[in-house]
C-alpha cells in the first residue's frame, strides 16, 4: 500500500521557497549571524540583503543550522499534513552538523509518533547541488514511491550531480581561517581565481585560473563536456549578476543545448565563497533516466 511521503529540508539547499511550496517540501531556515544580530535565512534575510550586509561588514558573518526543536516542529507539521513517512534531506554532514541535529530530532519526534518513520538523508551536497536532489525526490513522491525506494534512487542520482564554481577572491576564505593571510593576499594580488567542486560531500579545489575570463572559460568547458542536456541546470552567483552574465556568454560560445536557469547562492556557502563567486549545478551525462 502506498504511503504519503513528505520531504523536509533546510534553506542551505537554496531551493526557492515558492518552488518548495509548490512541490510540497517543508523548509527549515538556517541561522545567519552578523556579530550579535541573528537572522533566519529567507525569513528576514534575503540573498540580496545578505551580500549587501556582508560587503559592509569588517568581520565574516557566521551561519548555523536550526535547533533540534525547529526540526521536531517541521516533522510535526509534516504529520499534520498527513505524512506517513518523512524524508529529511540535509546539507553534507562533512561540512555541517545539520545531519546529526536532524537525527536527534527524529528520535525525539519518534517517541510520541512511532507510527511515522523519519529517514534523515545526507545529500553530500549543499546549495543548488542539493536542490537538484530535492526536485528529483519530489518527483518520486508524486509518482507514488515510498521512502525506501526514493532513498535508493537518490543514492544513484547524487553520484551524477556536477557542482563547480570559481572564487573571485580569497578574502572570505582568509577571514574564515580557510587559508593564510599571505597566501590569500598573494593570490588576490596576482588575480588568481581558484576553481572548486563538490566531491563525496567535500568542497575541493581542482584547478586555478589566471583571471576571471579564463576561469569562466574553464567552467564553461567542464560544463559543456559533462552536462546532460535533458535536464535543467542552474547557473548560480554570489551577489554578482554581471559575472553570471559573463559565464553564460562563455557557455553560449560552446553552443551548449541545455536549459539553464539563474539563481543566487545563499548564505550557507556564500559566506565562504564570498561575493563574486559564480558556478554551475547540473546533471552529468551518465545520468540517464
Amino acid at each position: 500500500m502506498k504511503k504519503k511521503v513528505i520531504i523536509v529540508t533546510q534553506t542551505g539547499s537554496d531551493l526557492p521557497l515558492d518552488e518548495a511550496t509548490s512541490l510540497g517540501i517543508l523548509i527549515i531556515p538556517d541561522i545567519v549571524r552578523f556579530g550579535t544580530v541573528e537572522f533566519e535565512d529567507r525569513v528576514n534575510l534575503s540573498a540580496v540583503d545578505f551580500y549587501s550586509r556582508m560587503a559592509e561588514s569588517s568581520e565574516l558573518p557566521t551561519s548555523s543550522h536550526s535547533s533540534v526543536g525547529a526540526y521536531v516542529k517541521a516533522y510535526r507539521q509534516a504529520k499534520e499534513m498527513g505524512a506517513e513517512e518523512i524524508i529529511c534531506m540535509t546539507v553534507t554532514s562533512r561540512m555541517s552538523g545539520s545531519y546529526d541535529t536532524a537525527l536527534a530530532a527524529a528520535k525525539t519526534f519518534g517517541r510520541r509518533n512511532s507510527e511515522i518513520s523519519v529517514t534523515v538523508y545526507d545529500s553530500e551536497q549543499c546549495s543548488h547541488g542539493m536542490a537538484l536532489q530535492l526536485r528529483r525526490a519530489a518527483r518520486l513522491v508524486s509518482e507514488g514511491l515510498d521512502s525506501a525506494a526514493i532513498i535508493e534512487e537518490l543514492d544513484r542520482f547524487k553520484e551524477n550531480i556536477g557542482f563547480c564554481f570559481m572564487l573571485d577572491s580569497l578574502k572570505n576564505a582568509r577571514k574564515g581561517g580557510r587559508v593564510g593571510a599571505i597566501k590569500a593576499l598573494a593570490a588576490d594580488t596576482m588575480g588568481i581565481k581558484p576553481l572548486l567542486h563538490f566531491s563525496h560531500g567535500v568542497c575541493e579545489d581542482y584547478g586555478i585560473a589566471v583571471d576571471s575570463r579564463s576561469g569562466m572559460r574553464k567552467l564553461a568547458e567542464r560544463f559543456a563536456g559533462e552536462v546532460d542536456p535533458e535536464y535543467t541546470a542552474t547557473l548560480f552567483h554570489a551577489g554578482s549578476p554581471e559575472k553570471a552574465g559573463m559565464l553564460r556568454a562563455e557557455i553560449d560560445k560552446l553552443d551548449v543545448r541545455a536549459k539553464i536557469t539563474e539563481a543566487y547562492v545563499g548564505p550557507v556557502i556564500g559566506i565562504y565563497c564570498g561575493e563574486g563567486a559564480v558556478g554551475l549545478a547540473y546533471i552529468k551525462k551518465a545520468e540517464k533516466r
